[in-house]
């Protein structure tokens, strides 16, 4: 069994330098999450009180989505140090 891991580690070719066509980053399938939405929206809230009574000024639930990634985040990915 270790020597099949083994093998896919370094059995791999060398990533090609520049930027990667869209097609060839990998993408992670959404996993469902087991509860409804107001459930989830429930569970959050609850950690946006928790951070108020600890004392901060602000504090919200928002997508992860609204997050702006530099698209060079990728690139540190695929190019070996």
């Amino acid at each position: 069994m270790h020597s099949e891991v083994f093998k896919k580690m370094f059995d791999n070719p060398p990533p090609k330098m520049g930027v990667p066509d869209a097609k060839d980053i990998a993408r992670v399938t959404p996993a469902r999450i087991p509860c409804t939405h107001e459930e989830l929206e429930n569970h959050l809230q609850k950690y946006v009180d928790l951070i108020f009574e600890k004392g901060a000024n602000e504090a919200r639930v928002i997508s992860a989505r609204a997050i702006p990634q530099d698209p060079r985040v990728i690139l540190k990915c695929y190019t070996p140090k």
